[in-house]
């Protein structure tokens, strides 16, 4: 039932691992099967959306590539195409003509991560650790959309920063 549930929530890596794990203790039912065929489905439906990066990167578009591919990366932990995904995405991140986009895409990344960290502990009330963390952000990720978002959300923070 999991790897039914994931693969129709489009989570190829959980569906394969769930049924890989059926594989494990039953080879001969008609469960077995079922996750043969599921954990087929799942390693297609991975290689076709690597194969989708990969015509992004081709067609100019090597950061939206990037992301498709470091998403499918993660999402493929524990997996057979784990470990070449992971080759793939350092190429990309290693590949002199993408880069600095990728470098900046990273960065935009760390930002917005940082900026919703931020926001939890503004929520939860812990302001001593969240001006801190938005100190640290106005100052490691000046110019990136994040801190210029934090900067419209707390002002009077920014500007004590």
């Amino acid at each position: 039932a999991a790897g039914r549930s994931a693969a129709v929530g489009g989570r190829d890596g959980p569906a394969w691992r769930s049924w890989d794990a059926v594989l494990a203790i039953t080879q001969h039912t008609r469960h077995a099967a079922e996750a043969e065929a599921g954990a087929a489905a799942a390693l297609e439906r991975m290689e076709a959306r690597r194969d989708e990066a990969h015509a992004e990167v081709a067609a100019g578009r090597a950061v939206e590539g990037y992301r498709l591919l470091v998403e499918l990366s993660e999402e493929a932990a524990g997996t057979p195409p784990e470990r070449q995904l992971a080759k793939e995405v350092r190429a990309l991140e290693n590949d002199k003509e993408h880069r600095e986009a990728i470098q900046a895409f990273k960065r935009e990344r760390e930002a917005a991560a940082l900026l919703a960290e931020i926001q939890a502990l503004f929520a939860s009330g812990d302001e001593r650790r969240a001006a801190a963390k938005l100190r640290s952000l106005l100052r490691r990720y000046d110019g990136t959309d994040a801190a210029r978002r934090a900067r419209e959300l707390w002002p009077d923070q920014a500007r004590r920063g």
